[in-house]
């Protein structure tokens, strides 16, 4: 995954074979927020909202399988991403302090390239 950057791309992370890549902008329908370019040869699947939705009135139950499938994994990034943040006190919840953050953004480029 490469993010632009000034005048350079930065590298966020590798991309392991099976996962998702721009499933947020598939449901959303948003703009790209990071580049996709392979490093080595790969196969690739794409699937826009257009064949989403001809693969929903085609085969409502394989849509459905699909989109549950990457609602749970963005749920679970987004789980993981909160759990890095923020811990619950007794009062509710609070931002961790920065000491106990330290580390975070890296582990999250790793659950987001799929290699945690």
């Amino acid at each position: 995954m490469l993010l632009p950057f000034d005048d350079r791309e930065v590298v966020l992370g590798k991309i392991q074979p099976g996962h998702w890549v721009g499933e947020v902008q598939l449901t959303d329908g948003g703009e790209a927020t990071v580049t996709i370019r392979a490093s080595e040869p790969a196969a690739v699947v794409g699937l826009d909202g257009e064949a989403l939705d001809a693969l929903a009135e085609a085969d409502p139950d394989a849509a459905s399988a699909l989109l549950s499938s990457i609602a749970r994994d963005l749920a679970t990034r987004l789980r993981r991403t909160s759990t890095g943040l923020i811990e619950q006190t007794g009062d509710g919840w609070k931002l961790k302090k920065p000491e106990a953050r330290r580390g975070w953004f890296e582990q999250a480029l790793g659950w987001l390239s799929g290699a945690a």
